[in-house]
């Protein structure tokens, strides 16, 4: 008999506690000891001022708690599963890892949605927030856009500057807001780093003069249009009622309001900073936010940081929040949907700060009113996420079992979830399958119904082919080959994934994966009516 070597008991390194919310930075050195194999656990200890969640140790198990651990080298934690157990514990939380060297095989290849599942969440998601997106979760870049458009307008009303040259002003006042806000201390925004934080903080760490200029060695990412507030903040502002159909240009009422924040907030120094604003759009010029520009600096992240009381507070209420004024305002539920979220959190500054989750939901559920329009739409939430959730979790599974028999494959499946989701009824989906074939059409909605089926009965032989057939199918109308395949008894994957995880079968009916927009607008909200930074 083959004799091993007993692992030796773990060493621990120490506990590093974060200076502030967002992007922190651990390096710890430690010489290695003999051996082939090496591993590392990382493990998050959440611990507030009123109570110690749990005390230092190399697998805490406090409520909030959560560990990672990785073999061999280079280091390669196993991010999704601790992101994912990360999310549900303490939703909300950001959760970064860093390498030294990125591994290869963490790159995303292709599309990221095989299952096309983004199409029916955000169907079911635009049925209750009609305006606001995944990523514009922040009043600042939205106060940002306002005042991009409304400086960019006047360069050309006054006829400084031509049409065509729009975007890249608009991209030069991104550049000024962002120099002047970190030259000014603030670096993040409800604890998330400001968009294009690490070539703003390089260039103003490295020199006190930088240039606002469109040209892609100026931008301040690595495609400013797409990635900046233009292409990512730009048809929020539009569902919001800002903009003009179909035209990057404020509207007569929004660019009147922006025009009296700006003096509201600068009073007399208004005309003046605005000036210097028009300066440096449409040309190349060298900032210096910290020296000769300094007051232009500080003017602007007063603008655009300052709390707002008011007619203010209620336009951008109006606007973003409950969405009175936007396309898709005539149901009128996005506002009815925030005065539940209202209730829901009341006064708890840990509530607003939280993620929006299946608690959340289901809290909203119960104080829903019962066979309205909007409950409706929560309850259709409801019956989706929790199909949407498993199917991913498994199908992202089964991307690291290439060649492997499906027997097998199954049988580890049921010895992780048992003989069948109990939390899957059949009636789960049948019962809304022609608002899913809304989403996705009758084919595809058909075959969602039925990988659910196959879970909640526990045939996950049969759950495979169904998954494999639905990828192939997303894959052709985009173009693409399938990921995965079902060949005789084994599995053949074509875009491999090294995470071979599950979630635990009773963390399943608590699985928050996909938004549905719910977050940004509690987020938004918050930030709007001063419940939270």
């Amino acid at each position: 008999m083959r004799r091993t070597r007993r692992p030796s008991a773990p060493t621990r390194l120490g506990t590093y506690t974060p200076s502030r919310n967002g992007l922190n930075t651990f390096a710890v050195t430690y010489t290695l000891p003999e051996g082939r194999v090496q591993a590392v656990r990382a493990n998050f200890r959440f611990v507030d001022s009123s109570n110690t969640n749990s005390a230092p140790f190399i697998c805490s198990s406090g409520n909030y708690d959560d560990h990672a651990a990785r073999t061999g080298f280079p280091l390669l934690v196993s991010t999704e599963a601790f992101r994912a157990k990360f999310s549900q514990y303490c939703p909300g939380g950001r959760f970064f890892m860093f390498l030294t060297q990125l591994d290869p095989r963490a790159e995303i290849k292709g599309s990221r949605d095989p299952l096309g599942l983004q199409a029916i969440w955000s169907h079911f998601g635009r049925e209750v927030v009609g305006n606001l997106t995944t990523v514009t979760q922040s009043l600042r870049d939205f106060r940002t856009l306002l005042f991009g458009f409304h400086f960019v307008e006047q360069a050309i009303a006054m006829g400084k500057r031509r049409e065509e040259e729009r975007c890249a002003m608009f991209l030069q006042f991104e550049q000024l807001a962002a120099y002047s806000l970190y030259a000014s201390g603030v670096i993040e925004d409800g604890g998330a780093p400001m968009r294009g934080i690490n070539r703003v903080r390089a260039r103003l760490d490295a020199s006190d003069r930088v240039h606002i200029s469109a040209e892609r060695e100026h931008q301040i990412l690595g495609n400013q249009k797409i990635y900046g507030l233009w292409g990512l903040y730009s048809s929020a502002a539009r569902e919001s009622g800002w903009t003009e159909p179909a035209e990057q240009r404020l509207n007569d009422t929004t660019a009147q309001l922006a025009e009296r924040i700006w003096w509201h907030v600068l009073k007399s120094q208004a005309r003046r900073m605005a000036e210097e604003v028009l300066h440096f759009l449409g040309r190349n010029a060298p900032f210096e936010p910290r020296g000769r520009h300094a007051p232009l600096a500080r003017a602007l992240s007063r603008v655009l940081t300052q709390p707002l009381e008011g007619e203010f507070q209620r336009f951008f209420e109006d606007t973003l929040v409950c969405n009175r004024f936007g396309p898709s305002s005539e149901r009128g539920l996005q506002e009815q949907l925030w005065s539940l979220i209202e209730q829901a959190n009341g006064r708890s500054s840990r509530a607003w700060i939280r993620g929006f989750d299946f608690t959340e939901l289901r809290k909203l559920l119960e104080l829903s009113t019962q066979d309205s329009a909007l409950h409706m739409s929560l309850h259709h939430i409801e019956r989706v996420e929790l199909v949407l959730a498993a199917v991913g979790s498994l199908f992202q599974y089964l991307l690291a079992k290439n060649g492997q028999r499906t027997d097998n494959v199954a049988k580890d499946v049921r010895q992780r979830w048992g003989s069948r989701l109990a939390h899957l009824l059949p009636s789960n989906l049948r019962e809304i399958e022609g608002f899913l074939a809304e989403a996705v059409g009758q084919e595809s909605a058909g075959r969602v119904v039925a990988m659910q089926a196959t879970l909640a009965s526990g045939e996950y032989k049969e759950f495979f082919v169904v998954a494999a057939e639905h990828n192939a199918q997303v894959m052709k109308d985009r173009g693409g080959a399938p990921w995965l395949s079902v060949e005789g008894n084994r599995l053949r994957v074509r875009i491999k994934s090294e995470v071979s995880w599950l979630p635990e079968p009773d963390e399943l009916p608590e699985l928050w994966v996909n938004s549905y927009f719910l977050n940004s607008l509690k987020r938004v909200g918050a930030q709007v009516t001063g419940r939270a930074a």
